[in-house]
């Protein structure tokens, strides 16, 4: 178990089989070996059955894996029903509780608040960061990025560099918080000086810079920014800001919907699609987008 965990953490896929992650007789070797394959499906089932795990872990797979599928409903019922069996959560399912809230766009939910002298965890801080935004709190908004980046920063500090791979979950947290960021900055502005197309137009080349990336790091990215542009359309009172606001965001899932192809998930592209269609009115033609 802990060859494997070494392995995936410095990104030497190759190494897994030849450590046992080709043997499937032990489930949790079986499990790390299909979301190492992205087999989120078989993962799934695989969680579902194996009673013998421990349930933190067993959760913990179960969410993820439901995210990766893209079932985002289903995934909101399995929060609640965890909501009521647990009374107080691990700082991991926590941590993707509010994950999982920040991605479905669900700020009425009770979550729980993190304790002691840590402080807000990574999620929780985009969480707050997300919902000031979307209250026009930027006080708030700007102490939750803050507060969020020098986390990453510290973190940034404790890494070896044995293994350069192991420091991109780190950048790629970091570029998030960057990319929120300018949006604040964006929408703090009236609404005649607002130009969402330089916004766009930055993320094109941040997205240039991490096309050679592994998916699992570009996927929270593009996630980020499909939940910023619904924002901005939810409360964008102009028309003409709206379209464009609905333009780029079309754009957007479109290239979302590609990159996901091309690492053979159908899932989320298909979530894209269907997001797309709710967007565009029924007179857009396909040709459109």
């Amino acid at each position: 178990d802990l060859l494997l965990e070494i392995y995936r953490s410095i990104g030497e896929p190759d190494s897994l089989y030849g450590c046992g992650g080709g043997k499937v007789l032990q489930p949790l070797t079986r499990l790390r070996t299909y979301e190492h394959e992205a087999m989120w499906g078989k993962a799934l089932v695989t969680y579902d059955l194996e009673t013998a795990i421990s349930s933190s872990t067993r959760q913990a797979g179960i969410i993820q894996a439901l995210q990766n599928l893209g079932l985002c409903h289903i995934l909101s019922i399995y929060l609640k029903g965890l909501d009521r069996e647990n009374k107080e959560w691990c700082a991991e399912l926590q941590e993707l509780h509010y994950q999982a809230a920040w991605r479905n766009m669900q700020w009425d939910h009770g979550l729980p608040v993190s304790k002691g002298l840590e402080g807000p965890s990574y999620h929780e801080s985009l969480y707050n960061a997300l919902q000031s935004l979307r209250d026009r709190e930027f006080s708030t908004f700007y102490e939750s990025l803050r507060y969020a980046r020098v986390k990453e920063v510290e973190e940034l500090c404790k890494g070896g560099l044995e293994s350069v791979y192991s420091l991109y979950p780190t950048l790629s947290r970091l570029q998030a918080i960057g990319e929120l960021e300018n949006i604040g900055e964006l929408f703090s502005r009236s609404g005649t000086d607002r130009q969402p197309s330089e916004v766009y137009t930055k993320w094109r080349k941040h997205s240039q810079l991490l096309k050679d990336s592994d998916f699992s790091f570009q996927e929270p990215i593009m996630a980020l920014r499909t939940v910023i542009l619904e924002i901005l359309m939810e409360k964008e009172m102009e028309n003409s800001q709206r379209d464009c606001f609905r333009d780029i965001l079309t754009k957007h899932l479109v290239e979302f919907s590609v990159l996901a192809r091309t690492v053979k998930n159908t899932q989320l592209p298909e979530r894209a699609i269907f997001q797309i269609k709710q967007y565009n009115p029924a007179r857009c033609g396909v040709s459109e987008w």
